[in-house]
């Protein structure tokens, strides 16, 4: 029988947040979480721990413990927690290379090849840096634009959500600044970017 569906002053206790109650809850279930975390395909140990977290940080919300149905079993519902958030950081990493690789690929870089060689590092930080310098010359909207999108890997309705602009306006200030960064760059010398 599952801990909190069987122990009806230990659900009270952790709907009020109390927190021998949910520090209770969190050992009992933290394993089969890390469990649920490496099925769901997160093999990193660092975003392991982060999903791991932010699954007990979510469960434990105020109002995630209140509206919590002691009819079902809370094994299960804080796995699929767990495995949404699995998910959606999977989803995250897999567009955040895929616009990093669109994004070098519209400038013209084979980043196919790069080989963790020291020549090829220096390239690699050098481009890093004049994408760098090129964000510290944008203006405000473009700038807050490119740390939503990009720093925070937002998708665009939720850019636009954030900046209270239309996502119409988002693709805009998308397609400016990649056609920015390319002429910036080729301003800089880097069009021979065969080495990345």
């Amino acid at each position: 029988m599952d801990l909190l569906s069987s122990d009806f002053e230990l659900l009270n206790a952790f709907r009020r947040g109390d927190e021998s109650a949910m520090a209770l809850v969190y050992h009992s279930y933290v394993d089969i979480v890390w469990t649920t975390v490496r099925r769901a395909g997160i093999i990193e140990p660092d975003l392991q721990a982060d999903v791991v977290q932010e699954t007990f940080l979510k469960a434990f919300l105020p109002g995630t413990r209140a509206a919590y149905d002691s009819s079902r079993e809370f094994k299960p519902y804080i796995c699929g927690i767990a495995r949404n958030l699995a998910v959606d950081m999977a989803r995250r990493a897999g567009t955040k290379a895929k616009m990093e690789h669109n994004l070098l690929k519209e400038n013209g870089i084979d980043h196919s090849n790069l080989k963790e060689e020291p020549e090829d590092l220096v390239h690699h930080h050098r481009l890093k840096e004049l994408v760098n310098s090129y964000i510290d010359s944008v203006s405000p909207e473009l700038k807050r634009f490119w740390m939503l999108r990009y720093k925070e890997e937002l998708p665009q309705a939720d850019v636009a959500a954030h900046m209270g602009i239309t996502r119409r306006r988002v693709r805009t200030l998308e397609r400016r600044l990649h056609k920015g960064l390319k002429r910036f760059l080729f301003s800089k010398g880097v069009h021979y970017l065969e080495k990345l």
